[in-house]
């Protein structure tokens, strides 16, 4: 054979398949040439094949079926399908049963029923051909409708009323010849390769978690059956009749009642009945929905599915009634609204599933990333982007069939549809700078800033270490945990710090540890970069700020850690002690304690990703979330696309002005703390706060009040007093009225530091809680109100949360707006700060 450098081989034996565009056929003798990029076997391959393909297809049939036929056997890594009956292109019991209802009209069942794959010519091409040339990675899957004899035979009944269904004497049907699969037409490929390059092959996979090779021999590992189809009742004989025993008989009172109202009363009960059945069915696909929620809070993934897989089928069993009915003269249109709900719940169960594999998906890439196994990231990257474009398509449908549901859409639900939206489309422009990011034409390295929030700092808190991880072709080749004070010790001449940090640290020269100085992640990764070069001599390609809590989501979501070195066990319930513990007694600048038993941390963390990641993913997804949300985690890139992706989730820590137009104001707030008294007393610190919003004529009088209680014991005042220096962030074109501290002493007004950076009012000033005290800082700021209250308009507002405070009680309180909206012309609402408060109030 002349070698033709072509991608594609279909290998079938010693039947030769006629040549397709872009595929050649190989005999059982012939040899693969060097370039080869996949085979597609029907049946197991020969062992002369003198160079491995990067792909592997084997594909048995339902007749091959054996113990013979087990995925891997030859040695690839293959994609191992188990076909079923191909109908019109196969010999088995279906296609029997279609050659009976066709030439016959009649068809003879076995008086036993039994399970029975079946599958469309159509949809097996295009699986070969989807599994060819999309995402890749070794698995072994049953690709069919699963049905069974009776059902199917059924279902052609109804197609056909006209034909007979009759029940023969022995169970054994033997399939009658057909054309062979090794016979079908090129032109069928060629339609399959058209229409895959055009979409998604919509084949239903169903992963087998069995050995294949028991399937026939065991068929109760399978789903059950579906009910058999009612058939021809058969007549007893009399001889059979007579042998029956009699039972005693019973005599009970009789009621009279005269056909017509018999009539009458079973016509009502079906008549109800008709109309009750669907709505209930909507309601049971509901409650099956609510499941899903639930089920995938816990991370059980088995359940949500199933529980989704449910409320599909119950809402579209719903839907297809009640579009029957919307079509009923007069009362019709009743239904139309009942109809579309069933369908938009059907829709959001159908992505519920669909959103559950791209996580399996994500489960996938991460155990390549972390692991050893040999993979092309690229092609990956790209099936898995082109899939995130296809969900978030069907979420935008999602989300325009909401303003048709028969029940209102709560605000919530629609925000998380919203949320979803913006979460794929991001993870789309994200999966496809994968292979940039992940170093498959060069090396990256990024800085993982550990920042302990039990001594709080702007983006966190502080950097007592710092980790240099560095991904090459798609895997993690590198990952080492740095003592910051190692690298500060590096430094070579002098940096000014700001002010504060003079005045309030007493640090004369600016170090890398203190870097984070700036609330704006972004612009402190950028200066924590040039420390970075300048101490160690190391460039990096991006920074990601994390603190404890993060810590804490991975343990609760995969158990606890051993750090064999140190015998000791770190939990999600002690990870704060622990830590604290470890890296504070017995530290002095410049020794190794610390970041030894961090790098055993973080070498156990890692560990357990690798090891229990994949199974928990879930879990691990729902807890990085909330950490995103809250900033626990904070990303910086140098991938201008990616980084694009990042801001638009609101994960990259930015301070942000909103702006409105159209008659609005927009007003932007939020409170800095950053602990100067060098100890861990955040750990004992609880807060609430208020903040108030009042429109007075042509102007906004603000404030925000924030309670500070610490729950120290006074008797250790150096480890608990918390002595911050705290900033409020605003809008630039405010005037700051006031700023009054309220303790056991007394209350006392001060005088802020004030300052315009990036287009913001920063104001400061230095607060002491004592242990065993609740301490109130008030911030009090007039702002210009644009808009006018005679015509329609709006306020925005924003209420930022600092990354590293945990969640605390937030009041807010909107007066002046408009006198309708409740009596005293004002709102009041409570929420907590677990990630950013923003609303709009709308006047008419």
């Amino acid at each position: 054979m002349s070698e033709k450098n072509l991608d594609v081989y279909l290998y079938s034996g010693s039947d030769l398949w006629g040549e397709i565009d872009g595929v050649e056929q190989i005999g059982s003798g012939e040899y693969l040439p060097k370039d080869l990029y996949a085979v597609i076997s029907f049946g197991r391959l020969p062992n002369n094949f003198t160079h491995r393909p990067e792909r592997v297809i084997q594909i048995f049939k339902h007749t091959d079926w054996s113990d013979t036929a087990v995925a891997g056997d030859t040695g690839y890594d293959s994609k191992t399908l188990y076909f079923g009956e191909i109908l019109g292109a196969d010999t088995g019991i279906a296609n029997k049963l279609l050659y009976e209802a066709n030439s016959q009209n009649a068809i003879v069942l076995p008086p036993t029923d039994a399970p029975l794959y079946v599958m469309s010519l159509e949809d097996a091409l295009e699986t070969i051909l989807h599994e060819t040339f999309t995402y890749w990675y070794p698995k072994r899957a049953v690709v069919a409708q699963r049905t069974s004899i009776w059902s199917f035979a059924k279902e052609l009944q109804n197609t056909r009323p006209s034909i007979s269904l009759s029940v023969g004497q022995t169970n054994f049907v033997a399939p009658l010849p057909s054309i062979s699969l090794l016979q079908i037409p090129q032109r069928h490929f060629k339609s399959a390769l058209s229409k895959l390059m055009q979409e998604e092959a919509t084949v239903q996979y169903v992963q087998e978690p069995f050995p294949v090779e028991h399937m026939l021999a065991h068929p109760e590992v399978l789903p059950e059956v579906p009910p058999a189809p009612p058939l021809p009742v058969m007549k007893m004989s009399q001889q059979v009749l007579h042998k029956k025993k009699t039972l005693p008989e019973w005599h009970f009172p009789i009621i009279e009642v005269t056909l017509p109202s018999k009539a009458f009363a079973v016509s009502f009960v079906v008549f109800v009945l008709l109309f009750i059945t669907p709505i209930l069915l909507l309601g049971a696909s509901l409650f099956a929905s609510a499941g899903v929620y639930a089920f995938a809070k816990t991370g059980n993934t088995k359940l949500a599915i199933a529980a989704a897989h449910g409320g599909e089928d119950l809402a579209s069993i719903s839907r297809d009634w009640l579009k029957n009915y919307a079509k009923l003269p007069i009362v019709g249109g009743q239904f139309t609204s009942a109809a579309s709900t069933a369908q938009m719940i059907a829709q959001a169960n159908s992505l519920v599933y669909a959103g559950l594999d791209l996580v399996d998906d994500a489960s996938a890439l991460l155990g390549y990333v972390l692991g050893e196994s040999p993979y092309k990231l690229e092609p990956l990257s790209r099936s898995l982007s082109a899939r995130l474009d296809n969900y978030y398509q069907e979420l935008s449908k999602l989300e325009a069939s909401l303003d048709m549901s028969l029940f209102p859409v709560k605000r919530e639900h629609r925000q998380l549809i919203q949320k979803a939206r913006s979460l794929t489309l991001a993870s789309r422009d994200m999966t496809i700078e994968l292979p940039e990011l992940l170093g498959v034409d060069s090396p990256k390295t990024y800085l993982i800033l550990l920042q302990n929030n039990m001594e709080l700092r702007p983006t966190g808190g502080f950097i007592g270490s710092f980790a240099l991880v560095t991904f090459s072709n798609g895997r993690l080749i590198d990952n080492s945990v740095y003592d910051v004070y190692f690298a500060d010790g590096q430094l070579q001449g002098y940096v000014r710090p700001p002010e504060p940090i003079v005045e309030y640290l007493g640090e004369a020269s600016w170090h890398l540890r203190d870097a984070n100085w700036d609330p704006d992640f972004p612009t402190s990764a950028r200066r924590i970069e040039w420390f970075l070069d300048k101490t160690l001599d190391r460039e990096v390609d991006g920074v990601i700020g994390v603190d404890l809590e993060v810590a804490e989501t991975i343990l609760a979501a995969l158990g606890p850690v051993t750090l064999h070195d140190f015998d000791d066990t770190i939990t999600a319930d002690n990870v704060y002690e622990k830590l604290q513990y470890e890296t504070d007694s017995g530290f002095f600048p410049g020794s190794r304690k610390k970041s030894t038993y961090l790098s055993g941390f973080a070498q156990a963390l890692l560990f357990a990703l690798v090891d229990r990641g994949q199974d928990n993913l879930l879990a691990l997804s729902q807890g990085f979330l909330s950490n995103f949300e809250s900033r626990d985690i904070q990303i910086a890139l140098d991938n201008t696309q990616a980084m694009d992706a990042v801001s638009v989730l609101g994960w990259s820590g930015e301070v942000e002005d909103i702006s409105c137009t159209n008659n609005c104001d927009s007003i932007y707030a939020g409170l800095v703390e950053a602990n100067v008294g060098v100890n861990k007393a955040n750990y004992y610190i609880k807060r609430k706060a208020n903040f108030t919003i009042n429109r007075a004529g042509d102007r906004y009088q603000n404030s925000i009040t924030l309670y500070l209680t610490n729950q120290g014991a006074p008797e250790k005042t150096v480890e608990t007093r918390y002595k911050s220096y705290i900033r409020l962030i605003t809008n630039s074109d405010v005037v700051l009225d006031t700023v009054t501290i309220q303790n056991s002493s007394g209350s006392a007004k001060v005088l802020p530091e004030e300052e315009f950076v990036d287009g913001r009012l920063e104001a400061g000033v230095l607060v002491e809680a004592l242990p065993g005290e609740t301490t109130n800082v008030v911030f009090q700021w007039t702002a210009p109100a644009k808009s006018s209250l005679e015509q329609a308009g709006a306020v925005k507002y924003i209420y930022r949360k600092q990354a590293g405070v945990e969640a605390y009680p937030l009041t807010v309180e909107i007066h002046g707006i408009d006198p309708s909206l409740t009596r005293q012309g004002s709102l009041l609402y409570n929420t907590f700060t677990s990630r950013d408060i923003s609303d709009e109030v709308i006047w008419k």
